[in-house]
């Protein structure tokens, strides 16, 4: 009769209509079914992207490393680059300070150099005289002529210039170059710088004396720098005097080497 229009279900086990039924399962077990089937899959699908999301974290992991090791690599590289570039760096500055203070040093030993020897000669020379036009001897022997040249300055410092000295006045005496027939210049050490500032001081006494001897002059015996500042200053004088149109004044360089200067003097 009527239990011919119902169907037991295979999964359930329940009963139902012929019309509620997909084959053997009734319709609500098999869309149970199918849900499972589709959460199954779902679920194999969450599986494979697990895997393969893990397999991208080792990847990236192992990624990650290699790049560190790479960074890591790069950055010492780097510094050991830096640090050979520093010092190359501050050994070329340190070479060029050196080079400079090198030069410097040079610099100031040559100045130093220069500047002692113009002392040294200073020393030398400041007790000297040269003397201009004095006669010279006719003897054959160097010795002779040098005694005969003492005797000469003696007289003269005695007689025309009237200095009273010791005859151990003079140190040294000596012709300065070689002869040429014309008379050399006659160079006078004195013992001491009084005797010479005596000579400076009675030279106007030449202008008295016999017309032999008016022609005699006397300088200092110079540094190679006294005779260029006196160079310098004799320039200066013929200057001064171009310029002096009353001709009332005339321009001489006066003073010891080192502290010579230009002075005035009003004409005679």
């Amino acid at each position: 009769m009527a239990m011919k229009n119902f169907k037991k279900c295979v999964s359930c086990e329940m009963f139902g209509g012929i019309d509620s039924f997909l084959g053997t399962n009734c319709k609500s077990c098999d869309k149970i079914f199918l849900l499972e089937k589709k959460y199954e899959t779902i679920m194999n699908m969450l599986d494979v992207q697990a895997t393969k999301i893990n397999e991208l974290k080792e990847t990236i992991n192992n990624l990650s490393e290699e790049k560190e090791c790479q960074i890591i690599k790069q950055v010492e590289q780097f510094k050991e680059e830096s640090h050979n570039k520093w010092n190359e760096v501050v050994q070329n500055l340190v070479d060029k300070k050196i080079e400079t203070v090198s030069e410097k040093v040079t610099l100031v030993e040559k100045k130093l150099t220069a500047q002692s020897k113009e002392d040294i000669d200073k020393e030398l020379k400041k007790n000297n005289i040269i003397m201009y036009r004095m006669p010279e001897s006719n003897k054959e022997l160097e010795s002779e002529k040098i005694e005969d040249d003492k005797s000469v300055v003696r007289s003269f410092l005695k007689d025309i210039l009237k200095i009273q000295c010791e005859d151990n006045a003079i140190k040294t005496i000596r012709r300065l170059g070689k002869s040429k027939g014309d008379v050399r210049p006659l160079l006078i050490s004195f013992r001491n710088l009084e005797t010479k500032g005596l000579v400076f001081q009675n030279l106007s006494k030449l202008k008295d004396a016999d017309e032999s001897y008016r022609r005699i002059s006397i300088a200092h015996d110079m540094t190679i720098n006294e005779r260029n500042q006196c160079r310098e200053q004799v320039i200066e004088c013929k200057d001064k005097q171009s310029k002096n149109e009353s001709g009332d004044w005339i321009y001489r360089v006066r003073g010891p080497p080192g502290a010579m200067k230009v002075v005035r003097v009003r004409r005679l």
